[in-house]
């Protein structure tokens, strides 16, 4: 396993690509201050990792969207052995810091893992991962200082019941994690157009769209099996588009979108329009916009819950696309 080949490598990923991301999820939904007060923050300090690895039980292949998609079901578990675990440092009311380890960790959940594939090396472009229920946790938590938590009532369980929260509202659908397999690769079949952000752009923050659902997606100019379907968003000049729409009436997306934004964006909005391109994509008909959400409502937390947005502009009524934007501000501006 790679794990046990690169442990430290591994962990140090695991803590800043995953755990870091949770736990600034978890600020960015406002899930702090918790406990009634009483826990202010989570910091990871260290993941250890040991010998234990998945297993992984009844794999199932999904129905593929596209010829460079590769969708998987399975049921996994995941019990930790001993010494292994992560360190947090939980910091609570007066600047008190706890530093604890969460160990003995046993979680089984289903996991759906996509995997868009590339004809050249390294082959695959990004990975899609995402529970689709919220996973059973058990673990326990043990202090690292003369501070026992157990000495706190209630703590521990507070902390338990924390952590399933933010995986459920950063990894459970319609939620899940990107693992692109270069940072530095041009994604060029969902990023249409736009720039890679550099040092000198004065970005405040980040915008994150979730295009989750669709419902009767009839485009005037579709034909089936002629042409081709997907939802394009823009914000500020930036352009990204979803997967093909296979199911017009129904049909369950899940993809998710980075935009980088300033504080001048808050005027701006995020417009999803639907597209109808020739199989070959040679043509591109007219688009239909279905909507468009303020950068300054996502900003204000309006839309940190999935919302269906209704469509008036399709043909044979009923048409709703569901989606879901958060705002993550940066620490400190890019310039």
């Amino acid at each position: 396993m790679v794990w046990r080949r690169y442990p430290l490598l591994v962990a140090e990923w695991l803590r800043k690509d995953v755990v870091d991301e949770i736990l600034e999820g978890m600020r960015r939904d406002k899930l702090f201050p918790a406990a009634n007060g009483l826990i202010k923050n989570l910091v990871a300090t260290k993941i250890v990792l040991r010998d234990s690895s998945p297993w992984i039980m009844d794999i199932r292949l999904n129905q593929m969207r596209s010829e460079d998609e590769l969708s998987v079901t399975g049921r996994v578990r995941f019990v930790s052995d001993k010494d292994a675990g992560v360190e947090l440092n939980i910091v609570c009311a007066g600047g008190i810091n706890i530093p604890v380890k969460i160990e003995n960790i046993s979680v089984e959940t289903w996991l759906n893992v996509r995997v868009h594939m590339l004809n050249q090396f390294p082959f695959v472009r990004v990975v899609w991962i995402s529970m689709l229920e919220r996973p059973r946790l058990e673990l326990s938590i043990r202090p690292l200082s003369g501070v026992d938590v157990m000495h706190i009532p209630g703590l521990d369980l507070m902390l338990h019941d924390l952590i399933l929260t933010a995986i459920e509202r950063e990894i459970v659908l319609p939620m899940g994690k990107i693992v692109p397999i270069d940072r530095f690769m041009p994604d060029e079949y969902y990023h249409e157009r736009g720039h890679t952000p550099s040092k000198t752009d004065a970005y405040a923050g980040k915008v994150t769209v979730l295009v989750a659902q669709t419902k009767c997606m009839l485009h005037p100019s579709h034909t089936f099996g002629a042409s081709e379907l997907y939802i394009r968003v823009q914000m500020a000049g930036q352009t990204f588009r979803t997967m093909p729409i296979v199911d017009t009436l129904n049909e369950t997306l899940n993809e998710r979108f980075e935009f980088w934004t300033s504080l001048a964006d808050e005027d701006e909005g995020v417009t999803l329009s639907l597209v109808c391109s020739s199989s070959e994509g040679a043509i591109e008909y007219d688009s239909v916009e279905l909507g468009t959400i303020m950068v300054r409502e996502v900003v204000d937390g309006l839309w940190m819950e999935p919302e269906w947005v209704d469509v008036e502009t399709l043909r044979g009524g009923n048409s709703r696309v569901q989606v879901k934007c958060t705002y993550n501000p940066l620490q400190r501006s890019l310039k």
